[in-house]
């Protein structure tokens, strides 16, 4: 591939990032979600729209970036982005569900059930979920993209509190707290995205003070303070998870709320109940972990590494509500930086967290090897003075696991795009790239990749590949600014020399709209007997910046057989 693929340079909006990768390491990342009253997501907020302050002093806000997270990888999406990217979209949400089974009586644990079956049928192809059961039983399923697992690991949930249940367990509570705070540690990560945690628990016994009368220790009562409580919002906080807590008793029966709304208070969590066969709790689940914002605000001498800050955001729009942590967990940029190991690209691999103190971008294309499949990955960090010095490209498979990847030490980084090829068999990938800038700046880009050849008739397809002539050699590209032409490039396999077969390429301003301009594509044989290359320009000199569909379709025998699309973005110049 090395031979058809070379580097290329990459002209980048001006506006596009206004912080570089060092400035924006220098700065304290805060993490919030704005809804509206009927719990709804804003994404419209700028940052004179909203004060942050710590420890009751106001920070100025340097940016403001709004990340969706459910993935674009979605079926009613016309057009699909052209490349993943740490800056404007997660490549889907990562949701661990904990179960504290103890609480929940059997009746209640079947209809809890079916309410997680309903809403794993929600989560996005490229959403992550977990199972935790707490306090005894801990990690049921890691962290997978595979919903079939996660539906044969729900169905062995058991509700174990007795039918008339009794008053709340201090011991009990104060075990299952335990138990929740290490599940949140071990969800520490330095990256800025957060995770869902969704916690579910019919009771809590509540705080009593700091200490018990003497009699109380004679009959072997527990201790439970606010303080064990308070350990689980300082491990949310620490963990950057996006808290919920639900109460899955129909009867909604009050005397067991009160530690609920305690540890609600703690994590700044939303209490909700699985009430109706509508399931509207988890329904808001979805929809509040659907995007968040990402502030960068003022970082002061007096911040150090590991502090808990008390948070305040207010939003000055009316009827937006903003929902936050009590605290926020300073990671001081100079911590990681000074005496300290340097990051390693296989650790940002396999963090569930996005990494975006250095914008990535990271695309993907198929092709068929005599050995095989191939993913074609390119990856670039789009800022001005960028110096990669370590990177790493993986793909993983449905269960999570890292199967393949290329290591770029920083002799072999070019200034434009990079490119690798991995072998793979045929399925779904997640493809993720991770990068270290000096003197310790840390990204990680993420897309999923379908690695499959597309049919056309008694032919198959390589994806879509769009890029310029260097030289007479194909060179892909992200985006494209004042270019005329784009160069179109697509592999066609099983394929016979004097057969005719036909490609059109098309410009399209949406999936399935009619095309702007049509053109017939050059077809040029290989030196293996049933492989083709196929190549047209693109004319774009007179487009206005947006995204447009570039499609080639194959016919035989005057008839379409097959068909692949790419999206294309041009910019401002």
């Amino acid at each position: 591939m090395a031979a058809v693929i070379g580097a290329a340079s990459l002209t980048v909006s001006a506006q596009q990032f206004v912080l570089s990768s060092r400035d924006r390491a220098q700065l304290l990342v805060v993490d919030f979600v704005a809804l509206t009253a009927d719990g709804m997501p804003v994404a419209t907020l700028t940052p004179a729209d909203i004060t942050i302050k710590l420890d009751g002093s106001t920070r100025p806000i340097r940016s403001l970036e709004y990340v969706s997270a459910v993935s674009d990888r979605v079926e009613s999406r016309d057009i699909p982005p052209p490349y993943g990217s740490n800056l404007t979209t997660a490549a889907g949400r990562a949701l661990v569900l904990v179960v504290d089974e103890p609480t929940i009586r059997a009746s209640q644990g079947v209809f809890l059930q079916d309410a997680l079956r309903a809403f794993v049928a929600t989560l996005g192809p490229d959403d992550r979920v977990a199972l935790v059961t707490v306090p005894y039983g801990g990690l049921q399923l890691d962290l997978t993209a595979d919903h079939q697992q996660m539906l044969t690991a729900v169905s062995t949930l058991t509700g174990q509190a007795a039918a008339q249940a009794a008053g709340s367990d201090a011991c009990l509570t104060r075990t299952t707290l335990s138990a929740l705070s290490g599940t949140l540690n071990s969800l520490r990560s330095t990256g800025d995205a957060p995770v869902a945690v969704i916690f579910f628990s019919s009771q809590m016994a509540v705080p009593r003070g700091p200490q018990l009368m003497t009699g109380e220790v004679a009959l072997g009562l527990c201790e439970l303070t606010a303080d064990d409580f308070q350990q689980v919002g300082m491990a949310a906080s620490r963990a950057r998870a996006q808290f919920f807590v639900i109460h899955p008793d129909m009867e909604r029966r009050s005397a067991s709320l009160a530690g609920l709304e305690h540890l609600a208070g703690v994590t700044g969590a939303p209490l909700f109940h699985l009430s109706d066969v509508a399931n509207r709790a988890l329904a808001r689940v979805t929809t509040e972990t659907s995007g968040y914002y990402i502030a960068r605000v003022e970082s002061l001498a007096s911040d150090t590494d590991g502090q808990l800050r008390r948070l305040s955001i207010d939003a000055t729009v009316a009827g937006v509500t903003v929902n936050h942590r009590e605290h926020l967990s300073v990671v001081k940029p100079e911590a990681r930086f000074v005496n300290a190991p340097a990051p390693v690209p296989l650790d940002l691999m396999r963090q569930a967290q996005v990494f975006r103190d250095l914008p990535l971008r990271v695309a993907a294309s198929v092709r068929r090897t005599h050995e095989g499949l191939q993913l074609v990955v390119m990856f670039d960090a789009p800022v001005h003075a960028a110096q990669l010095s370590d990177a790493m490209v993986g793909a993983f498979d449905a269960d999570g696991r890292l199967v393949q990847r290329a290591s770029f030490p920083s002799v072999d980084l070019a200034a434009g795009p990079n490119v690798t090829a991995l072998s793979v068999p045929a399925g779904t990938y997640r493809v993720r790239v991770a990068a270290v800038e000096p003197p310790g700046v840390t990204g990680s880009a993420d897309i999923t990749v379908d690695a499959t050849l597309t049919e056309a008739g008694p032919l198959r397809l390589s994806s879509l590949m769009l890029g310029l002539s260097r030289a007479g050699v194909f060179a892909p590209q992200f985006e494209f600014s004042d270019e005329p032409v784009v160069v179109a490039w697509l592999e066609l396999y099983g394929g016979q020399a004097g057969v005719p077969v036909g490609v059109a390429f098309e410009l399209a301003s949406t999936a399935h709209g009619p095309a702007m301009l049509t053109t017939s594509g050059v077809t040029e044989a290989t030196s293996d007997a049933d492989r083709f290359v196929v190549t047209a320009a693109i004319p774009i000199e007179e487009l206005p910046p947006g995204d447009y569909v570039v499609r080639a379709t194959v016919t035989q025998k005057g008839h379409p057989a097959g068909q692949v699309v790419r999206t294309m973005r041009k910019t401002p110049k």
